[in-house]
């Protein structure tokens, strides 16, 4: 599988691209995925629900206290193209909600999930949801701008759309290049730049964004473990490695941070008309 340089979309993209069906075989019946869901996730899901989904749900209950207007009523939200099914689990999910899976990319009747609740839909209702999730769904998607347009005839007016995805434009990306890791495919078919996908949302007339930020958590790490002394980096790996200055490793992660250069971003629109 190959990845190609998209100038009109501005992005890195997987080409060719299986279909959809050749997509589910690969999420549902793999070896590989597999052993992913059962051995590897099965290990790591406290520490994953730690460190990553609270944190993320904390963030979302955030925006959701000042964008929606009734902080009491109950919600409907859904997530889309969803390869687990931590987050309806987490304590911090919005208390009196409905939670529902869209086009899951996990085996609903595996059985570790026998003693889980799950609500699945096969379409999605016009302006029926309060709050929809796309974790790293757009990078997973066959189509992205369908995916995002149905996401937005989905939502009520006021609806919070929150999208967590990985970006070509990031640190990690441009210093590692195909070294690499977010070059994952076929879980990684769609690596929008910074300025790819802010074309991609306004591709769609009605969402705002409330917030663009790339937290750049991982950048520094990730690059000082694999960066080489070749091809120019000599003075990125002298920062990171060489200097052993973590005020300058910090200001240099607030830099990544302000400009939004890391290369995972999370994202929250509001549908507004």
């Amino acid at each position: 599988m190959d990845y190609v340089h998209c100038k009109e979309l501005d992005g890195i993209f997987l080409s060719p691209r299986p279909d959809e069906d050749v997509i589910k075989k690969y999420y549902h019946d793999s070896e590989s995925r597999s052993f992913w869901f059962t051995e590897i996730l099965k290990k790591t899901q406290e520490m994953r629900t730690k460190e990553i989904i609270d944190p993320q749900l904390n963030w979302i209950n955030e925006i959701i206290m000042q964008h929606l207007k009734n902080k009491d009523q109950k919600y409907n939200i859904f997530e889309s193209h969803a390869v687990h099914w931590l987050y309806n689990l987490s304590s911090n999910i919005i208390n009196n909600s409905e939670y529902y899976f869209y086009e899951p990319y996990f085996p609903i009747k595996a059985d570790t999930l026998k003693s889980s609740k799950f609500n699945t839909i096969d379409k999605l209702e016009k302006e029926y949801f309060e709050v929809s999730f796309l974790f790293e769904a757009l990078d997973r998607s066959i189509n992205p701008f369908k995916l995002l347009d149905d996401i937005y005839e989905s939502l009520k007016i006021g609806g919070l759309c929150f999208i967590t995805c990985l970006l070509s434009s990031g640190f990690e990306a441009k210093i590692l290049g195909e070294h690499s890791n977010i070059f994952n495919p076929p879980e990684k078919m769609n690596l929008f730049s910074y300025e790819g996908m802010i074309k991609l949302i306004k591709s769609i007339d009605g969402f705002e964004i409330i917030e663009f930020s790339t937290p750049s958590l991982l950048d520094l790490d990730n690059v000082s473990s694999s960066i080489s002394s070749s091809s120019g980096q000599e003075f990125v790996k002298y920062i990171l490695n060489d200097r052993d200055d973590n005020e300058l490793r910090n200001s240099f992660r607030d830099f990544l941070q302000k400009f939004r250069l890391g290369s995972f971003a999370r994202i929250a629109l509001k549908k507004v008309k």
